[in-house]
């Protein structure tokens, strides 16, 4: 590249930085050097797990938070409004009818994989002693008893000498001298847990972890505080007793890995084509190879005096992507909730007809609709049996069933059995070291390209309506506004996608084409290797309401530390989404087929501004496939109306709860063992509120 071309792309921009010259008051003062002291209290093993590999974006610096003054949203006064219709007053029943389509494309493959591995108790107090330590700011134990949430934290080990030395407790595998299994505090060794008050996260507390805990935890205590309801009318939120390992982590250490029981996750590594469809749309836009140096050439050689980079005569290939469409078939999209027909005719003055009123499709093959029994006292949790107890046992292709520890036994003492029968010795079953091995080194297992967590819905943002513009007054651009959070774990490219646009933007290249922008001031490099590493600094933007993202006909989402959960604002716009390929998911995403829902990049280990070349193939289709373009955007929104709005999330959150119980045979058992446990140790649980 040469030496101007790489100074407009990552060295414009330095001088947006200012500093004030006022000097900080003392108070602040004191509070920053509190802080700069007990923010480095991070035990080695923490900061290992939190790194991720060494091939991450590590040299990315986290973005400065600024003191904000003056308006910090976009202003769209003057302009055409954006018409929305609120995504509110769902119908209980209704909503709960409709988790069959998603308990098989959030759930399926995992039952599958959890009923082979056959979960008891024992497995549970293994993955709890195992995670019970480990970064505690999003990673806790959860027990809840007698419709009571309880964050069950771990012992401090100065607290604990006392109880040692009396005999009167074992922390999993140790004991006193001389104990026996049966003078132990717990059948299955759980380890020494104390709970926190009811109904609090204790600190420390991530806050996806206190989002989750207060929707979920509010509801429970609705139902202890009122009279369980005689007939089919909401609150029915109640639950089974049950123990569970709770990650609201990002996830890039990928803690579910190699568990012997499932983790639940807000999102989790996946790597696996859930669809023949996706396979073909993950390869879309990856024939031409060009490095960085090469791309720039290429983009300003394609650019017009403004700096637009639309497809020339010679670009005359028909694109290789396929929106709104699967095999050439328009996708089919979900039914919308009651309401949300009813207000958006009311909202838009369309009729309700066509495949949003109609009994319609899934989207996905994964998705198959279970019917719901009305006349049961809990439907949800009905349909939730019936569908763990009849799921298949067959998995997606790529994915392998790893023995259970219960049957590695097994296996052992079959091998020694037959072992002593012929007269070899013992010596003979050392084929099963390297099972043995597996089950105590999780390396083995983050090497797989799927983890096998039950995923829950994030809390911290819900859409609360579906926006719509009409597409002919959207800007003809590529759209983001965010924090330059970077990836943390192995990516394509050693460079913050964020940053790295961001700073194009700055550097007044592809104007007509890219507007990415940061929220806050960022000063830091753009990657860890070689000419990334190169210091920019970019200036902070205001923010952009979730409903004026509409204004624009193509929206990236683009992965944060890990993945990114706004992708679910995004679905709630009649906009295209140009998402950056991502080894995560969320509970939904398997809804969705890659290339047909929403377009690729960040694909091409060559080139690192692969978005540009996927923005002229999204608008030759858009141009060229008005019917293509309508049925993706309908298809998003449909599974955000559905599916993504608080009420749906709260009670899918109940319906994976369930289910995780439906897997554990022994959970009772489990319970009453873990409740004599923290008696024995010294730390019952606190009085639960009866049902008033």
């Amino acid at each position: 590249m040469h030496p101007s071309e790489w100074s407009c792309l990552v060295g414009d921009g330095r001088t947006s930085r200012t500093f004030s010259t006022k000097m900080p008051k003392g108070w602040v003062l004191i509070v920053m050097i509190i802080f700069t002291m007990y923010g480095g209290l991070i035990t080695p093993r923490q900061s290992a797990l939190v790194a991720g590999s060494k091939d991450a974006v590590h040299a990315v610096r986290k973005p400065r938070r600024s003191r904000r003054s003056g308006p910090q949203v976009e202003n769209f006064a003057g302009f055409e409004p954006v018409t929305e219709v609120p995504l509110s007053n769902y119908g209980w029943i209704d909503v709960e009818s409709t988790m069959g389509v998603l308990l098989e494309a959030g759930l399926g493959p995992e039952v599958a994989y959890w009923k082979r591995r056959e979960v008891k108790c024992d497995d549970i107090a293994h993955t709890v002693k195992d995670l019970h330590t480990i970064f505690l700011d999003s990673v806790r134990v959860v027990l809840i008893y007698n419709q009571t949430w309880h964050f069950l934290d771990p012992v401090p080990h100065q607290n604990n000498s006392n109880i040692f030395r009396s005999g009167n407790v074992s922390d999993g595998a140790r004991g006193t001298p001389g104990e026996s299994p049966r003078e132990r505090t717990s059948r299955f060794e759980w380890p020494l847990l104390a709970p926190s008050p009811p109904d609090t996260c204790s600190s420390p507390c991530q806050t996806q972890l206190n989002l989750v805990h207060q929707a979920i935890a509010s509801r429970l205590a609705g139902w202890r505080s009122k009279e369980p309801p005689k007939t089919l009318r909401p609150p029915r939120y109640s639950l089974p007793d049950m123990v569970l390992i709770i990650n609201a982590a990002d996830n890039m250490q990928r803690f579910g890995a190699g568990s012997r029981a499932p983790v639940l996750s807000l999102m989790k590594w996946w790597r696996i084509p859930w669809t023949a469809s996706s396979q073909q749309g993950a390869r879309a836009g990856t024939s031409a190879k060009v490095s960085i140096e090469g791309s720039i050439r290429l983009r300003k050689r394609l650019s017009n005096d403004n700096g637009s980079s639309r497809a020339t005569d010679a670009d005359s290939s028909s694109p290789s992507v396929s929106l709104g469409r699967v095999d050439g078939e328009l996708l089919r999209p979900l039914d919308l909730p009651t309401n949300t027909v009813r207000l958006k005719a009311n909202t838009t003055g369309a009729a309700a007809t066509g495949t949003e009123s109609s009994t319609s499709a899934a989207t996905s093959p994964m998705a198959t609709d279970i019917p719901l029994e009305s006349a049961s006292a809990d439907p949800l949790w009905d349909m939730v049996r019936r569908f763990v107890t009849a799921r298949p046992l067959d998995l997606p292709p790529g994915v392998e069933v790893a023995p259970s520890h219960r049957e590695w036994r097994r296996k052992r003492k079959q091998g020694r059995s037959d072992a002593a029968a012929a007269g070899t010795g013992a010596g003979e079953d050392n084929d099963y070291g390297e099972d043995e091995k597996y089950f105590e080194n999780r390396s083995a297992a983050r090497r797989r390209d799927y983890d096998m967590d039950l995923l829950l819905p994030t809390m911290a943002y819900a859409p609360r309506s579906l926006s719509y513009f009409p597409w002919e007054l959207k800007k003809d651009i590529a759209y983001f506004r965010g924090i330059a959070f970077c990836p943390l774990y192995p990516d394509l490219h050693p460079i913050c996608p964020r940053a790295l646009l961001a700073n194009v933007t700055a550097a007044g290249w592809f104007q007509n084409d890219l507007d990415v922008r940061l929220v806050r001031r960022f000063k830091g490099r753009l990657g860890s290797k070689g000419q990334y590493r190169q210091i920019v600094s970019l200036k902070g933007a205001k923010f952009t309401a979730p409903r004026d993202h509409a204004r624009y006909r193509y929206l990236l989402n683009m992965d944060g530390l890990a993945g990114s959960t706004r992708m679910g604002a995004l679905m709630a716009t009649d906009s295209v989404i140009l998402k950056s390929r991502s080894p995560f998911i969320e509970y939904y995403s398997r809804l969705q087929v890659p290339g047909a829902h929403y377009l690729e990049f960040w694909k091409d280990p060559e080139d690192p501004l692969d978005v540009l070349r996927l923005l002229e193939e999204a608008r030759a289709v858009t141009t060229g496939d008005w019917e293509g373009l309508r049925a993706a955007t309908q298809a998003n929104q449909a599974i955000a109306a559905r599916y993504l709005a608080m009420e749906p999330k709260l009670i899918y959150a109940r319906a994976v709860l369930l289910a995780y119980h439906s897997l554990v045979p022994d959970m009772a058992t489990c319970i009453q063992d873990l409740v004599q446990h923290l008696e024995r140790s010294g730390h019952p649980l606190p009085e639960p509120g009866l049902p008033g």
